[in-house]
């Protein structure tokens, strides 16, 4: 009896120390408690692809002082439909003794758009464009003419868009110079952008038919910059400055002098009339020089 006492004695201590050496279970921890697992990140949209670069010819550094009929570096849009009297290289100056220059001319019968057209053969590129340009003293003999001459970097390409940048002159308001900059993304449903502004050089005094005067147009990667200035040795003034919508493209340069009906002077609305006369324009010399790489 005893034994078995002993037994049952021993039994019940090693179930004791069982007991004890169990770990308690652990309280249910409440859902908001819980830690939460990280959340899977969005994909991130890939960027679209940049195009290609244009696949064209980018022209070295040259200068055009029409000392020949015909141009190495520059075309012109003659007509073959009707006389053609709008272009003349190497002709003497009417206003500097001396100067070769290419004349210009308005056809009075050309509808609102048309006019003269004196473009790049191949592209121009990161650099500055320049010419030396006097516009006919018109205001005498028709003060409301709605006629521009427009010099311009400008392409428009079915990838990568349409650029325009460009310094206009308005034959009616010889005080003033007209600056545009344009960018228009492929596609139908692009909108333009632009800007405009209207700027008196701070030249004094400035009149742009008076005399020649030496326009240009600086262009870097991320400024395009017009300017002005008397003579080549003068500093150039600065017009404006273009920080957005640059183009990173190779333009051509272009020269356009054509009537426009829906484009008049700053001070006077009515200034679109068609030419009365064909009216002259001179350009001493077109200038390219590439930025340096």
């Amino acid at each position: 009896m005893k034994r078995n006492v002993s037994i049952l004695l021993c039994v019940l201590t090693l179930l004791a120390a069982g007991s004890c050496s169990k770990t308690p279970e652990p309280a249910p921890v409440p859902d908001d408690q819980k830690e939460q697992p990280e959340p899977t990140p969005e994909p991130k949209p890939e960027p679209d692809p940049e195009p290609e670069p244009k696949d064209v010819v980018v022209m070295t550094s040259f200068t055009e002082d029409f000392s020949s009929r015909e141009s190495e570096y520059l075309t012109f849009a003659r007509r073959t439909d009707r006389d053609d009297f709008r272009y003349y290289s190497a002709f003497p100056s009417l206003s500097e003794r001396g100067a070769t220059i290419l004349m210009l001319r308005l056809d009075p019968a050309d509808a609102a758009g048309e006019g003269v057209v004196v473009a790049s053969r191949d592209y121009v590129y990161y650099g500055s464009v320049s010419a030396r340009i006097r516009i006919p003293d018109i205001v005498a003999v028709q003060p409301k003419l709605g006629a521009l001459a427009d010099f311009s970097l400008v392409d428009q390409d079915s990838v990568w868009g349409t650029d325009e940048f460009t310094l206009s002159l308005r034959l009616a308001d010889t005080g003033n110079l007209y600056l545009k900059g344009l960018h228009q993304d492929a596609g139908a449903d692009s909108e333009p952008v632009v800007e405009e502004s209207v700027v008196t050089p701070s030249i004094s005094p400035f009149n742009a038919s008076s005399r020649f005067y030496i326009y240009g147009m600086d262009w870097a990667p991320d400024k395009l910059t017009w300017w002005v200035k008397n003579s080549d040795k003068s500093e150039k003034t600065v017009l404006s400055e273009q920080t957005v919508n640059v183009p990173t493209q190779p333009l051509r340069l272009q020269f356009r002098m054509y009537h426009s009906k829906n484009s008049p002077t700053k001070d006077n609305a009515n200034t679109t009339q068609v030419p009365y006369y064909p009216f002259e324009l001179e350009i001493d010399w077109i200038k390219y020089t590439p930025s340096e790489p």
